[in-house]
């Protein structure tokens, strides 16, 4: 994890000053760090708590989605289209969140490590892969509340996968199908909230607005 923590820092520090970091910069700046780094790298801005970005969910969800879905199927080495590649998040912003992780993954380094290393392995990494796919595109929606949980999953499911921590992978795994309820939930309330907002409309509007011709074509 200190290595990790150091990368963050570096990275942090090439990207303070830079107006728009592409994600395949991001990508390559990650040498043979893998899928992993990867997911880790562009779930982070999102799991870190503060004032979101506008569509920075979205920007960094897709490629997410991608790569695990890279990573489900076997694939060796981690790949982003050009039309994916050339898109960008602001590079201070960027900088911020890197800067904030450091000292947390220093930290983290004292917890996770090696143990269980068999729910790591090949079909671990597979199943990992397939369930980020979900998280990802769930986190790449407009949903309210709802990146935070996918991220975090997201982040413990890479962390596990770095540091070949099967306790964290089994809590990544919970924590994301926990995530994947949790933004079902809040999907549902929301259908129900607007249905029941539709079928209230007739009794807000004025009578020559034909409210009784509406609340026919609700019911």
């Amino acid at each position: 994890m200190r290595d990790t923590a150091t990368l963050l820092e570096r990275l942090a520090r090439r990207w303070a000053d830079t107006p728009v970091v592409s994600l395949g910069a991001i990508l390559s700046a990650l040498g043979s760090g893998g899928f992993a780094l990867a997911i880790l790298l562009f779930a982070l801005p999102n799991g870190i708590p503060g004032p979101p970005l506008p569509g920075m969910s979205t920007v960094l969800g897709l490629p997410i989605a991608l790569l695990a879905a890279q990573l489900a199927l076997g694939a060796r080495r981690p790949w982003l289209p050009d039309a994916l590649a050339r898109r960008g998040v602001p590079g201070s912003a960027l900088a911020l969140v890197l800067a904030k992780a450091a000292p947390l993954f220093r930290r983290l380094g004292r917890i996770v490590r090696p143990r269980l290393a068999p729910l790591t392995g090949h079909a671990a990494r597979r199943l990992a892969g397939t369930l980020a796919v979900l998280l990802a595109l769930v986190l790449a929606l407009p949903i309210p509340f709802g990146n935070l949980p996918p991220a975090w999953a997201l982040i413990l499911l890479a962390l596990a996968m770095l540091r070949r921590d099967g306790v964290v992978m089994l809590a990544g795994l919970g924590l994301g199908l926990a995530a994947l309820a949790w933004n079902l939930a809040v999907v549902w309330a929301l259908l129900v909230a607007g249905e029941a907002a539709l079928h209230a409309l007739p009794d807000w509007l004025p009578d020559w607005l034909g409210t009784d011709r509406l609340a026919g074509s609700l019911a």
